[in-house]
């Protein structure tokens, strides 16, 4: 008997252990990289974030002053150019849209902190809930380790094809290096892949959940309510955890809807301003301007597509299990779930425009490969 409750004990400490450890304190790393960066404007306080102090937005204050001085200095040189040519205003336009996408990402950032305390609290209610039912949880990160991996090794190999482009020009001063046109264009989208690669993590972690939710759980339900067993998993605990997780996709929506638009038109922009490039047989510098941008489309649309599916699917996967209650005469029980899970229907959208998903990549890929064949 006493061995069986030192068992108890020792378990129900671990469980505690495992519930005090946060989502926050998990993805701590990857949000004070993004904080450096103004991406993310909230102060980490133990296993939750808060809203930040005043001098915190001295971040938000250097960014944006970098920002604004490059599309002051495109518009001079524009202004000031000797001819107006098509490709001349191509790129001003394009710069000017870019740096205004980064912009937006910043003070977009810094005035969504209540949306970011939501998404976090809503996944940490999860999480608890969770901890209570199967008694585990852990977040797999590395996926999100990978693609930041990946994401710094590409900034690193864009910023060497930079310095070599230069050390062939035979210029290398710190003025040419800071102005020159292919500093414009790599560090925006230098800039944007980090901006993206905070989305797919805050992403993957509502993926993790929703598959969790779809594989441990969904799949256990008790539709028997009636008898009371501890630890049983009950629908009303599945629509209260769907619901939290719904209410995080909304937070990220809040956040990222309007710059989403934004970013993927300033994808599609450098896509098609630089693909001239590979005509002139500047493949490398080609690859370079044209490879991140497509690379930032996949991640987004797949990204957002699976976690779509394993939302969504959790009503296909009750409705099998539901058939019990047309037979035992409870039709309304059966209706008022799937009503539920109807309405909450998760998608990401850019402003209402499109939805984000991997169709969405297949047609902008089959617009470029059109594109590309003109140019070409």
């Amino acid at each position: 008997m006493c061995i069986l409750k030192k068992h108890v004990l020792k378990r129900v400490h671990v469980s505690k252990r495992d519930v005090n450890k946060s989502c926050v304190e998990r993805t701590k790393p990857f949000l004070l990289l993004f904080k450096l960066g103004g991406l993310f404007p909230n102060n980490i306080m133990g296993n939750r974030v808060e809203c930040c102090s005043w001098s915190t937005y001295s971040i938000c204050v250097f960014w944006i002053g970098i920002f604004f001085s490059y599309v002051c200095y495109v518009i001079f040189v524009y202004a000031t150019s000797p001819e107006f040519t098509l490709r001349r205003t191509m790129y001003t336009i394009k710069y000017c849209i870019t740096y205004s996408s980064v912009s937006i990402d910043v003070i977009t950032a810094y005035l969504s902190q209540k949306h970011f305390n939501k998404f976090f609290n809503r996944l940490q209610n999860y999480d608890d809930k969770a901890a209570q039912i199967i008694d585990k949880r852990s977040d797999s990160l590395w996926i999100p380790w990978i693609i930041a991996f990946l994401v710094t090794l590409v900034s690193l190999l864009i910023m060497v094809i930079h310095i070599y482009r230069l050390y062939k020009m035979d210029d290398l001063s710190l003025f040419t290096l800071i102005t020159s046109y292919y500093f414009m264009n790599h560090f925006p989208i230098i800039v944007q892949m980090y901006s993206f690669l905070e989305k797919f993590i805050l992403l993957y972690l509502l993926l993790e959940r929703f598959k969790r939710l779809n594989e441990d759980i969904v799949s256990n339900v008790s539709w028997d309510e009636d008898r009371y067993r501890f630890n049983v998993i009950k629908i009303s605990d599945v629509k209260f955890m769907h619901l939290m997780l719904y209410q995080g996709h909304e937070a990220f929506n809040d956040i990222y809807r309007n710059t989403l638009l934004v970013s993927f038109m300033s994808l599609m922009m450098c896509i098609v301003a630089n693909l001239y490039l590979f005509r002139e047989k500047d493949t490398l510098i080609g690859t370079s301007l044209v490879g991140p941008p497509l690379m930032l489309m996949l991640f987004m649309c797949t990204i957002c597509h699976l976690t779509m599916e394993k939302a969504n699917n959790i009503a296909f996967m009750l409705n099998k299990s539901m058939t019990t209650l047309v037979n035992s005469g409870k039709t309304l029980t059966k209706i008022s779930v799937s009503t539920f899970f109807l309405h909450n229907y998760v998608s990401f959208d850019a402003a209402g425009f499109f939805t984000i998903d991997l169709p969405l990549f297949q047609s902008v890929i089959a617009s470029i490969i059109t594109y590309f064949i003109i140019i070409v």
